[in-house]
């Protein structure tokens, strides 16, 4: 493992302990705790004009590590709750708006996943 390598695995060691929180990760009866880190990611979306506004929206998402996921990979058909604000709120794993795939890799060593999100409670 190179310096630049140790220093990737550090700063996602120290995001989780900075700004993870705790989920329930939901697959059929399957359910377990893990810590993610939330997220929003933003996207785009030209005018149809020149010159027009462009709109910019965010969707939740979640940081996990591949090797908190108990499966192979995460699917549409899970779910994650977290208690936001003494409120438990369930979200379903889902495309965004922008048609872009539910879930991916979000690093090259391929060692996070990014889950898109939607709120359902």
């Amino acid at each position: 493992m190179g310096l630049l390598d140790r220093g990737a695995a550090f700063l996602n060691r120290m995001d989780k302990i900075a700004a993870g929180v705790t989920i329930t990760y939901i697959r059929g009866a399957a359910r377990h705790t893990i810590t993610a880190v939330p997220g929003n990611t933003r996207f785009a979306q030209s005018a149809p004009e020149p010159g027009g506004a462009t709109l910019i929206h965010g969707e939740r998402d979640y940081l996990i590590d591949v090797a908190d996921l108990p499966f192979a990979e995460p699917l549409e058909t899970d779910r994650i709750i977290e208690t936001i604000g003494g409120i438990e709120c369930v979200f379903d794993v889902a495309r965004p708006s922008t048609g872009e795939p539910a879930v991916r890799h979000s690093d090259d060593g391929k060692t996070k996943w990014r889950i898109h999100v939607t709120q359902v409670k």
